[in-house]
């Protein structure tokens, strides 16, 4: 089949399409013929090498980056009774280095349980979009922020891949929503469930709240920024693991307050919930579609920044 892969880990610019075997999927997992992926920060940080894609991904070769799926199973291991071939599906592969099946690929190998039955009336485009950002979206608040129907959420970088996921679905669990973005995105965002926008530009942490959850989606901000501003029982809740994490997590341990990270997991329950959601027409923004034969270019734009939403994969016709 297919693929999109690299020959060697360490640059971005060495991927190519590439004839690679066929999967076949193992005790318990599906195989999926792809339609949409789409690109996540995971991509380049594995296909650079950087120590942490270690932890995100396996390391055979050639490597095939690509964590969001969107397709049909055309494939069934054993023990798998609970999805058909031919049904749609969604979900994500993993963040782990066990995971090897990439997939920008005409076909990904994934567990049964990361993936969800797919509504008719859902496109591939925007569940493939809407798996990995939607679910850290949905564990971050409703699992370590610990949000409830009827708080205040501030969602930070509300304007990008995961923001624009976490202003919807913090809308979709019955959130007031405050969202911190450009002055140029703040209509597009207001489109997705927030009441208010915040001016990034403009001091947007010196007044305002008190918010019961502060989602810091490109983990920009520091415990001691925000603090300000957070509910007493508030939690701020960071995507990225570092120093300012540790510092937050030190400065609120004898406090009601607490600061956490989201380590996402495929969930099929919480697929589901998502799909769910789309069904109900819940917008997912999409920056830019590319075809998998462009898929470097799509990673060096999501490693550059700047998109307004997600930066989706077409495999189905893109090769």
């Amino acid at each position: 089949m297919k693929a999109l892969a690299a020959a060697a880990l360490g640059r971005i610019d060495s991927l190519a399409v590439r004839d690679i075997p066929q999967p076949e999927p193992g005790p318990g997992q599906v195989r999926v013929r792809m339609a949409c992926s789409a690109v996540n920060p995971a991509d380049f940080k594995v296909l650079e090498g950087q120590f942490v894609g270690r932890l995100l991904h396996g390391r055979p070769t050639p490597m095939v980056p690509g964590y969001d799926v969107a397709g049909v199973v055309d494939a069934l291991g054993a023990g798998v009774t609970d999805l058909r071939v031919g049904d749609r599906v969604f979900g994500h592969q993993q963040y782990a280095s066990s995971t090897v099946h990439g997939a920008f690929a005409e076909a990904t190998v994934l567990h049964a349980d990361a993936l969800a039955v797919l509504p008719d009336n859902v496109d591939f485009a925007s569940a493939a979009a809407a798996a990995t950002a939607g679910t850290t979206t949905l564990q971050a608040l409703r699992d370590k922020g610990r949000l409830r129907a009827g708080q205040r959420v501030l969602v930070i970088g509300a304007a990008g891949g995961l923001g624009t996921l976490g202003v919807a679905i913090a809308a979709r669990l019955g959130a007031e929503v405050t969202a911190v973005c450009s002055a140029a995105t703040a209509e597009l965002v207001r489109s997705l469930g927030a009441t208010t926008v915040l001016d990034r530009a403009a001091a947007p942490y010196a007044s305002g709240g008190p918010y019961d959850v502060i989602f810091d989606t490109p983990a920009a901000v520091t415990y001691g920024e925000v603090k300000g501003v957070m509910a007493a029982e508030g939690a701020l809740v960071t995507t990225l693991p570092g120093p300012a994490l540790a510092l937050g997590m030190l400065a609120t341990a004898l406090s009601r307050r607490r600061v956490a990270f989201v380590a996402v997991r495929a969930v099929r329950a919480d697929l589901a919930c998502i799909a769910g959601w789309l069904a109900d027409g819940m917008p997912v923004a999409i920056d830019t579609r590319f075809p998998v034969r462009e898929g470097a270019a799509a990673i060096e734009a999501a490693k550059r920044g700047g998109r307004t939403g997600r930066l989706v994969v077409d495999i189905e016709g893109g090769w």
